[in-house]
C-alpha cells in the first residue's frame, strides 16, 4: 500500500516540461523518504530534515538537485547524495561549514561511495575539492547539476559553479536522491527538489593524462581483519591459509580502489594483501613512490621495510590521511623477477594504495634528452635562445635571496651544448623571471620593473619601475609594444612610448603568466581558468585557445609547424596544434622536476628547459 500511496504522490507532485525534461518539489512526507536516522523538523521557520534520507523508488540519471542547507558552523558534512543504486553505492557532494576561513582547498568535496566506503582520502584535489566560505545562520541555496559523468556545484546565487566534478567515479549510472547530514543540530535540510533533464550542457573536461611510471599490474586478496594479521610477518608467515589474489584495476593516477572489491566487514578495520612483480634487466635501485589509506606495511622480495599509520587525525588533530605520492622506498632490485607487497588497512575515509618509479619520465615519439647542465644555477625560471647570436640566456629568480639591498639575482649565459659561460652575465638584478629580445637589446622581468639590457656588453642600461605591480612575470615584445603579465594582479600591462598601460584585466584575464607573440596574436597562460587565452592586438578581443586544466601554465612557445608548445611548471610539456588539440611530449611530474618557462631552438628543434628548484637546465631535442 505504501508503494502505491507513494507512486501517486511522486505522479501528482512532477510537472512535465517539453523537451523531456520533468520537474518535481517533494515534500518531506516519510512515506516518500527512506529515513536512516533521519527526523522531520522545523528549523527557522521551516520544516526541515535532519540526518542521512533519500526518495523511495527513484531513478535519477541526468538532471538538477535543489535543496537549501543551514549551517551553525561547527563541525560537520551535510550535502546531497545522488545516482543511488543502493544505500552503500553512490556519488555524494558535501560541505565543510567548520572550514571557512579562506585557508582551506576542501571546503567542498566529491567522492564516490563504493561498498559503503567514503573514498575522500583518496579523491582529492582538482575535480574533486575546491575551497570557499559557507555562511552559517541563514538557509542557503545549494544546486547540483549532473551530467553523463560530470557534475557541478552552485552555492547560493553564484554564476559559477563552487565545484567542478571532472569525472564521477560510478561512472554513468542512475538511482535516488538525497540528502546526507547528522543529527547533531549542526546542519538541516529544506524545500527539496530535483527535475531529471538530458538536456543540460557541460563543457568537456580537461586533457588528461596517465601518470608517468606509474605501477599498473596489480593483484590483491582479502578481506581480513585487522585483529587477526600482524602487519610485521609477510603473509606466508601467518596463519590465515593461501590468499586468494585477483586481478585489481589501477586509474590513470595509480589509484587502486579497494572498495571497489572489497567491502568492510564491521566496525573494526580491515586489511588487504596487494602484490606486483617489478622485472629488472639488472641489479639497480628503483625508487618506489607510494601512497596508501589508512595504515601500511611494505615487504620487498618478503622483507619488511616500511610500516606507518596514516588515519585521519592520528598524527595531529588536523592530519587529514590524504592518499598521494608521498612516501618512498629505495629497493635494490635484482635481476629478474622482484616482489612488492603491500599490506593496507581501513578504518574511515578510504581504502586504497598506490605506487610508482619515482624516476619514471614520459617522453612522446621523438622526444630524446641531449644534454643537462650543473645543478649550479639559482632557481632558473626562464631560458631564452638568441638565434641571431646563438646563445641561450637563463634567469635566476634565487626566490631565497631577499636580503636587504635587492638587485642580488642574476642572468647566466650558456652555450648551445649546455656549458655555462658566466654564471653572472647580468648582475644587480631583482628575483628576475621572463625575457625577451628586440634588436640589440635584452628585456628581463624584475618583481617590480622591467629593465634593458646591453646584449653585447651585458649591462643594465634602463630599468622601467612598476611599483604598484603585484607580482610581474613574463614578456613579450611587438614592435615598439612591450606587454607584461602580472599574475597577482590579474593584469596584463602594455609598455609603449614610455608609459605603462592597462592593455588587459577583469572579466576572462586571471592569474596570466607565460605570454607569447604570434603573428598579431597575444597567448596567454591563464591560470585563472587553466586555458591559454588569444588575444587579437588589432581589438583586443580575447578567445579561449586551449583548455590545459589544473597547473600553472609557465612557457609558451612555437612549435616551427604552426602549433604552440605549452608547459605546465608542475612538469608537463604539451604540443597544441592550430585546431586546439593537444598532446603531451614531455611529462617530468614523477622526479619532481619543473618545466618552468622554457625557450625554444628552432635551428636545432630542441626545447630548452629551466629545471627551477633542480637548479639546473635541460635540453630535449624534438625530431617530430
Amino acid at each position: 500500500m505504501k508503494q502505491i500511496q507513494f507512486s501517486l504522490s511522486v505522479l501528482a507532485a512532477l510537472v512535465v516540461i517539453s523537451g523531456g525534461v520533468s520537474a518535481g518539489t517533494v515534500d518531506f512526507d516519510p512515506e516518500l523518504w527512506e529515513m536512516q536516522g533521519a527526523a522531520v523538523v522545523e528549523h527557522m521557520g521551516r520544516a526541515s530534515i535532519v540526518g542521512f534520507a533519500y526518495l523511495k523508488d527513484v531513478e535519477f540519471k541526468n538532471g538538477v538537485i535543489d535543496v537549501d542547507v543551514a549551517v551553525d558552523g561547527r563541525r560537520s558534512y551535510p550535502g546531497i547524495n545522488f545516482r543511488m543504486k543502493s544505500p552503500t553505492d553512490y556519488e555524494r557532494y558535501y560541505m565543510r561549514p567548520h572550514r571557512t576561513c579562506g585557508q582551506y582547498p576542501d571546503v567542498h568535496q566529491y567522492t564516490p561511495v563504493i561498498n559503503g566506503i567514503a573514498g575522500w582520502q583518496l579523491y582529492n584535489g582538482n575535480g574533486f575539492t575546491s575551497g570557499g566560505e559557507i555562511p552559517t545562520g541563514e538557509w542557503i541555496h545549494l544546486r547540483i547539476e549532473v551530467h553523463g559523468t560530470q557534475a557541478r556545484v552552485f552555492l547560493g546565487d553564484m554564476e559559477n559553479p563552487v565545484l567542478e566534478i571532472d569525472e564521477l567515479v560510478h561512472g554513468i549510472s542512475r538511482g535516488s536522491v538525497g540528502v546526507n547530514g547528522p543529527r547533531d543540530g549542526t546542519a538541516y535540510f529544506s524545500n527539496f527538489s530535483y527535475r531529471a533533464d538530458d538536456g543540460l550542457e557541460f563543457e568537456s573536461p580537461p586533457v588528461s593524462f596517465p601518470s608517468p611510471g606509474v605501477i599498473k599490474d596489480w593483484k590483491i586478496a582479502g578481506p581480513y581483519k585487522l585483529g587477526d594479521i600482524d602487519l610485521e610477518k609477510y603473509p606466508g608467515e601467518q596463519e590465515i591459509g593461501e590468499p586468494v589474489w585477483i586481478d585489481a584495476e589501477c586509474a590513470a593516477s595509480g589509484l587502486v580502489d579497494i572498495a571497489k572489491y572489497f567491502g568492510r566487514q564491521g566496525r573494526e578495520p580491515d586489511v588487504a594483501f596487494a602484490k606486483a612483480v617489478i622485472e629488472s634487466e639488472g641489479d639497480e635501485i628503483m625508487e618506489f613512490k607510494f601512497g596508501y589509506s589508512d595504515a601500511a606495511a611494505v615487504f620487498f622480495n618478503g622483507q619488511l621495510l616500511f610500516a606507518a599509520n596514516s588515519s585521519y587525525r592520528y598524527r595531529d588533530p588536523s592530519f587529514l590521511g590524504i592518499a598521494g605520492f608521498f612516501d618512498a622506498l629505495y629497493l635494490p632490485l635484482e635481476k629478474g623477477e622482484n616482489e612488492i607487497l603491500m599490506m593496507v588497512a581501513e578504518g574511515f575515509g578510504g581504502w586504497g594504495f598506490m605506487g610508482q618509479d619515482g624516476k619514471a619520465i614520459y617522453t612522446g615519439e621523438g622526444i630524446e634528452k641531449e644534454w643537462e647542465t650543473e645543478k649550479e644555477l639559482k632557481i632558473p625560471e626562464t631560458a631564452l635562445y638568441d638565434a641571431e647570436r646563438d646563445m641561450i640566456y637563463v634567469s635566476n629568480f634565487d626566490r631565497f635571496d631577499f636580503a636587504p639591498g635587492a638587485g642580488r639575482q642574476s642572468i647566466s649565459r650558456l652555450s648551445p651544448e649546455g656549458k655555462i659561460i658566466d654564471a653572472d652575465w647580468v648582475k644587480g638584478l631583482s628575483n628576475p623571471t621572463g625575457m625577451a629580445i628586440r634588436g640589440n637589446t635584452l628585456y628581463a622581468i624584475e618583481r617590480k620593473a622591467f629593465v634593458e639590457i646591453d646584449i653585447a656588453s651585458g649591462e643594465v642600461i634602463a630599468r622601467h619601475p612598476l611599483l604598484a605591480a603585484g607580482f610581474l612575470n613574463d614578456i613579450a615584445v611587438s614592435g615598439e609594444a612591450v606587454f607584461i603579465s602580472d599574475s597577482r594582479a590579474g593584469i596584463v600591462y602594455r609598455y609603449s612610448d614610455g608609459e605603462f598601460e592597462l592593455f588587459l584585466s577583469g572579466g576572462q584575464v586571471s592569474d596570466p603568466n607565460g605570454l607569447h607573440l604570434v603573428d598579431g596574436t597575444l597567448y596567454i597562460g591563464n591560470n585563472g581558468d587553466g586555458t591559454v587565452k588569444a588575444v587579437d592586438l588589432a581589438d583586443a578581443s580575447i578567445a579561449t585557445f586551449v583548455t590545459l586544466g589544473p597547473g600553472i601554465i609557465d612557457g609558451i612557445e612555437s612549435d616551427g609547424s604552426g602549433g604552440l608548445l605549452v608547459s605546465h611548471w608542475e612538469g608537463r610539456l604539451y604540443r597544441v596544434n592550430q585546431a586546439g588539440e593537444i598532446s603531451r611530449i614531455l611529462d617530468t611530474t614523477s622526479p619532481g622536476l619543473n618545466i618552468a618557462n622554457f625557450g625554444y631552438d628552432g635551428k636545432r628543434k630542441r626545447v630548452i628547459i629551466p629545471t627551477f628548484s633542480s637548479n639546473s637546465v635541460i635540453s630535449y631535442s624534438m625530431s617530430h
